[in-house]
């Protein structure tokens, strides 16, 4: 059924996030052959560049001879597949008289020695993956199909992740909650800084929550997003938000007083301000018009059509919208003028901007890029993403 947003007199703030995350279809790491190469993925990826663990998952590939990906969205069968005990049987190629040796697994499996704490004594990853195999080997789970029919047991994962979190480095469980996601759980989000920050923006509160609270706000605005591409999942939106916050742009501003983020529709640019040092933020204001000016409004392919703003609450700062003199169309959440924040306490209350004011924007034309990106998404939501 086509997805029609025709009815729309202005832009919601929901199509605002559909203009920053969509249309996106999901990373080819969510299509791994083998349950196993999830584990080494969900550990590896614990504070660290994805384009390391990346590097991880095909040197672990390359020593094991094991294909990486599957080629199509359904599950292989068991026949297919390696089974978590074949993981633990690789480590024992390194079992010597005083047990496995995880240094030289670190270095000639995975050719990684990252630690899963950032200190001297903090456990090899390679060790990590190795107990974290253990523990769904001692839980029954060998396979893709043995996890999903776990599933149909209340608390069966629960206590398994209660394992999982007493190993040294993953005691807050987001590692396995990313195994599950890669695993094919549409239910689960990895509550990382990722995720947290975009939450923060968005809904106007602090970056230092609970995982428990950004599930919450995140089922949230699930919810919302959910009247306009009904078959989105939780799964989904995560990777969509960690794929639009790791795409941060940089343009010799410091980093922790302004971000930007392009829009995957609309030509939009969003602007985050996280200070509330007034001068910093019009320095940067500053700088960032010449910089577009000189580079004739594009940002590498990226063409700049209207710029949208948000503050994150770390105190009130005004975004002084009169510096760009109407040489952009600018959209702000929030006050008409000068658009101050933190917002007001009723906006806070209501735990979501219930407003949108455009100045001098064609909504029409943006509505209907939307409304274009919406139905590629409906047409096949667990679709590869190409690279």
């Amino acid at each position: 059924m086509p997805v029609s947003l025709k009815k729309t007199k202005k832009l919601t703030p929901e199509l605002v996030v559909i203009s920053q995350l969509f249309p996106q279809k999901l990373g080819r790491e969510f299509y791994y052959q083998h349950l196993p190469l999830c584990i080494v993925d969900a550990v590896f990826s614990i504070g660290i560049r994805y384009s390391t663990v990346q590097r991880v998952v095909q040197n672990f590939c390359q020593f094991s001879g094991w294909n990486c990906y599957r080629s199509s969205r359904s599950l292989p069968p068991t026949s297919q597949q390696k089974s978590i005990s074949d993981l633990l049987n690789l480590y024992n190629l390194f079992r010597g008289n005083n047990g496995i040796n995880f240094t030289n697994v670190a270095v000639k499996v995975f050719n990684n020695r990252c630690r899963t704490v950032q200190r001297k004594n903090g456990m090899l990853k390679a060790e990590a993956v190795y107990r974290f195999a253990q523990i769904l080997q001692n839980s029954g789970i060998e396979y893709f199909q043995d996890l999903n029919n776990s599933q149909n047991f209340p608390g069966f994962l629960d206590n398994v992740k209660k394992q999982i979190q007493k190993i040294p480095g993953l005691k807050s469980g987001i590692a396995f909650d990313y195994f599950l996601m890669l695993a094919g759980n549409c239910n689960t989000v990895k509550p990382d800084r990722m995720v947290k920050r975009y939450l923060a923006w968005l809904y106007c509160c602090s970056e230092n929550k609970t995982d428990s609270k950004a599930l919450l706000l995140m089922k949230d605005l699930l919810n919302r997003l959910k009247k306009h591409i009904p078959n989105l999942t939780l799964r989904q939106l995560d990777y969509a938000i960690w794929n639009f916050q790791r795409k941060t742009l940089r343009f010799g501003c410091r980093r922790n007083v302004m971000t930007l983020h392009p829009h995957r529709t609309g030509g939009l640019l969003t602007v985050q301000i996280h200070s509330s040092n007034q001068k910093e933020v019009n320095r940067c204001f500053n700088k960032l018009i010449n910089f577009l000016e000189k580079n004739g409004w594009k940002i590498s392919n990226f063409k700049v059509s209207g710029l949208m703003f948000r503050v994150c609450p770390y105190g009130t700062v005004e975004i002084p919208v009169h510096l760009f003199n109407n040489k952009i169309p600018i959209l702000v959440l929030g006050n008409r003028e000068t658009a101050q924040f933190p917002p007001s306490e009723e906006e806070i209350l209501k735990n979501f901007p219930d407003s949108v004011w455009s100045s001098d924007l064609k909504e029409e034309e943006l509505i209907s890029e939307i409304e274009k990106a919406v139905s590629k998404q409906t047409s096949g939501v667990d679709e590869f993403r190409e690279e």
